[in-house]
C-alpha cells in the first residue's frame, strides 16, 4: 500500500485512525523522553519525573483504560449512546478528583523513593495534573466512538505537532520538572476543552441513579485493567524498592516495549470488540492480528539488533542497561499479537479474564521475587516476559473448552512460531555479539 492509500485508510477506517492516535501519542512520550535527556535535566531529576508519572500511574490507569474499555463495550449495545459518551466522561471527573485527592492528602505514603518523600509543591502539581491527563483520553475513545475517522487523525495530528513544539520550547529555555508538569497541565487541559465540545453539543439530562448505574457497570473493567497494568506496576515497584532513582529512569527509559506492538495490538483489541461481538465472526480479527504480525515481527527483530546503537545514540552512555531491558521487552509481541481476551471481553465473560489476570500478577510477583535476588534487573524483565506468555495460554485454555475456539481461530499460527523462534534466537545471537 502506498502512503495516499494509507492516508486514505486512516481518514476513512477509524479503528485504523485509533491507532494512529496511539503512536501520536507514544510518539509524544518518545519526544519527551528524548529532550529531557538533551536539554539538561540531571539523571535524578529525570527519575524523580519519571517517578511521579509512575505513582500517578498506579493509581489512575486502571479506571482510565477500564472506563475507555466499559464505553467501548457498551456504547453499540445501548440505546442511549449519548449517555454512554456523558457518563464515562463524568465518571473520569469524578474518579479523577477523587484519586488526585486521596493521593495529596497521604502523599508521604506514595511520592517517594528510597524512603525520601518528594517536595509538596512537585506533588501538588502532580495530583492536578492527574486530574486534566485522565480526561485528556476522552477524544480518542469519543472519536472511535461516533466513527469520526478524519476527525481523530486531525486532532491526533494537530496535538502531537503542539504537543512537541510547547515542550520543547519550555524545556531548552526552562529545564525544570515544575515547569514541565504545568506544561502538561496545560496540554491536558486543550485536550479535554476540545473533546467537550463535541460531547456536549447535544442537551443532556444528569441523573444521579444512571451516574452510578453506569460506574457499577464500569467497576468490573476497572479490575480487568488493573490487572492489565499490573505487570508493570510490579517491576517498578520492585525497582523502586531495591535500587535508587537514577536506575529508576534507566528501568523506565528501557521498560517501553516497541510502540508499534503494544500501542497498535492494545488498540486493535479495543477497536475490534464491538465487531466481535456484534457479528460474532472471527475472521476479521484473525486478518487484522495475522497482517500486524507479518509488520511488527519482522521490525521488532530489526530493533533487537539495533537498540543498542539508537539508545545511545537518543539520549546517552548511562542509558546502555535501558537498551537490554528494551529488547527484552521486545520479546512480549509474541503475547500480544494473541488476542483470546477480546473473545471473551466481546462474549461478556469479564470475570473470566479479571480471574486469569489475578492469577498472571501472582506469577509474576513470584518469579520477580525469585528472579531480582539471582538476576538482578533483568530478573524482573524476563519474569514480566514469561507472566505475559502464561496469562495468554490460560485464556486459550478457557475459549478452548467453553466457546471451542484455538488459536489458529485467531492468527496464523506456523508463521507466529516462525516470527517467534528468529526473534529469541536474534536476542540472544545479539547480545553475545554487540
Amino acid at each position: 500500500m502506498n502512503i495516499s492509500g494509507l492516508i486514505q485508510k486512516v481518514f476513512n477506517d477509524v479503528v485504523t485512525a485509533y491507532q494512529y492516535a496511539n503512536i501520536a501519542r507514544y510518539i509524544q512520550n518518545l519526544f519527551l523522553s528524548i529532550v529531557m535527556v538533551k536539554f539538561g535535566l540531571s539523571m535524578e531529576d529525570i527519575g524523580t519525573f519519571e517517578l511521579i508519572l509512575f505513582t500517578i500511574t498506579i493509581f489512575s490507569q486502571f479506571w482510565i483504560s477500564g472506563q475507555r474499555d466499559a464505553m467501548v463495550t457498551a456504547y453499540d449495545k445501548s440505546l442511549q449512546k449519548q449517555d454512554v459518551l456523558i457518563f464515562g466522561f463524568l465518571i473520569s471527573v469524578f474518579l479523577g478528583m477523587l484519586t488526585s485527592g486521596l493521593l495529596f492528602l497521604f502523599k508521604n505514603h506514595f511520592f517517594y523513593i528510597n524512603a525520601k518523600v518528594l517536595p509538596t509543591d512537585l506533588i501538588l502539581l502532580a495530583c492536578i495534573y492527574l486530574i486534566f491527563q485522565s480526561l485528556s483520553n476522552i477524544p480518542e475513545t469519543l472519536f472511535l466512538l461516533i466513527k469520526k475517522a478524519k476527525i481523530l487523525f486531525w486532532y491526533a495530528s494537530v496535538f502531537s505537532v503542539m504537543y512537541m513544539m510547547v515542550i520543547g520550547y519550555f524545556l531548552w529555555f526552562f529545564p525544570d520538572i515544575k515547569v514541565l508538569l504545568l506544561v502538561l497541565i496545560g496540554l491536558s487541559v486543550l485536550k479535554m476543552v476540545f473533546g467537550s465540545i463535541f460531547l456536549f453539543k447535544n442537551s443532556f439530562q444528569f441523573s444521579l441513579s444512571s451516574f452510578f448505574d453506569f460506574l457499577k457497570y464500569s467497576f468490573p473493567f476497572f479490575l480487568i485493567a488493573l490487572t492489565g497494568i499490573a505487570m508493570d506496576m510490579i517491576d517498578g515497584l520492585f525497582v523502586r524498592f531495591y535500587f535508587d532513582a537514577e536506575t529508576f529512569a534507566v528501568y523506565k527509559y528501557g521498560a517501553r516495549e516497541f510502540p508499534l506492538s503494544s500501542l497498535l495490538m492494545n488498540s486493535l483489541s479495543i477497536a475490534m470488540i464491538p465487531l466481535v461481538s456484534l457479528a460474532g465472526d472471527l475472521s476479521v480479527l484473525k486478518d487484522k492480528a495475522t497482517k500486524h504480525m507479518h509488520l511488527l515481527f519482522p521490525v521488532s527483530i530489526l530493533f533487537i539488533w539495533l537498540s543498542k546503537p539508537v539508545f545511545t545514540h537518543l539520549y546517552n552512555e548511562d542509558f546502555t542497561q535501558s537498551a537490554l531491558i528494551f529488547t527484552i521487552y521486545l520479546l512480549i509481541l509474541g503475547s500480544r499479537l494473541l488476542l483470546p481476551h477480546t473473545v471473551l471481553l466481546a462474549r461478556g465473560k469479564q470475570k473470566w479474564v479479571f480471574w486469569i489476570g489475578i492469577l498472571e500478577i501472582v506469577i509474576n510477583i513470584i518469579l520477580s521475587y525469585w528472579w531480582v535476588k539471582v538476576i538482578g534487573l533483568e530478573g524482573l524483565i524476563w519474569a514480566t516476559v514469561a507472566a505475559y506468555y502464561l496469562h495468554k495460554w490460560m485464556m486459550f485454555l478457557v475459549i478452548s473448552r467453553y466457546f471451542k475456539i484455538s488459536m489458529k481461530d485467531l492468527i496464523d499460527v506456523s508463521w507466529w512460531i516462525f516470527y517467534q523462534i528468529l526473534a529469541i534466537l536474534s536476542f540472544f545471537l545479539s547480545k553475545f555479539w554487540l
